[in-house]
């Protein structure tokens, strides 16, 4: 892991009539203990909007319309595009939603390009390396296949399958292979435990 860490500090406006906050955005060296040049603030008034991240070398802050892109070493601005939904590290780079599709900012370019030809939905989920699924209703839910080989696959939840609704956990294991969900079941005061092989 990178010695770099992300620190956030929120200020509070004087006048209390208006929810006002400025966040201050830091990066500490935990290595060399000492802050780096980075300095980044933003003015916001609902601070449930904001999502941000560090993903060396780069800090992403995703704010209620924009998504920027700072390169935190050399204090730079990469780049401002338009995302729905907050960064999300995927093969080793960075995607996100804009206009119906998924984008992809590599970090060892610097560049942002299409990750896929597929429609992409405000939300969705990380399965590996290679797949992202996301809901079209209640019961329906799709598993897209991105990278060199494109597919897609449209599937309902039948009354034994309950994978992706709300009141479960899911975690993934660090190559990829396996999905870990603990599905509670609060009015039976019980917890069932899926793993799903991808491989």
């Amino acid at each position: 892991p990178a010695p770099d860490v992300l620190l956030v500090v929120e200020e509070h406006a004087q006048d209390e009539t208006i929810l006002n906050v400025s966040m201050h955005f830091f990066v500490y060296n935990v290595s060399e203990l000492k802050f780096r040049d980075f300095r980044e603030t933003q003015a916001v008034t609902r601070i449930s909007l904001f999502a941000f991240m560090i993903y060396e070398p780069y800090v992403f802050i995703k704010d209620y319309f924009n998504l920027n892109i700072y390169n935190y070493k050399t204090s730079t601005l990469v780049d401002v595009k338009p995302s729905v939904t907050n960064p999300v590290i995927f093969n080793n780079n960075v995607i996100y939603v804009t206009a119906g599709k998924f984008m992809e900012f590599n970090v060892s370019t610097g560049k942002t390009n299409q990750l896929s030809s597929f429609d992409a939905c405000a939300m969705f989920y990380i399965a590996c390396d290679r797949f992202i699924t996301q809901p079209l209703s209640l019961n329906d839910f799709q598993v897209l296949e991105v990278g060199k080989r494109e597919s897609k696959r449209e599937l309902t939840m039948q009354p034994n399958n309950h994978y992706w609704l709300f009141k479960r956990v899911a975690n993934t294991n660090s190559v990829y292979t396996k999905m870990l969900i603990v599905e509670t079941k609060v009015e039976e005061n019980t917890r069932n435990v899926y793993v799903l092989n991808f491989w």
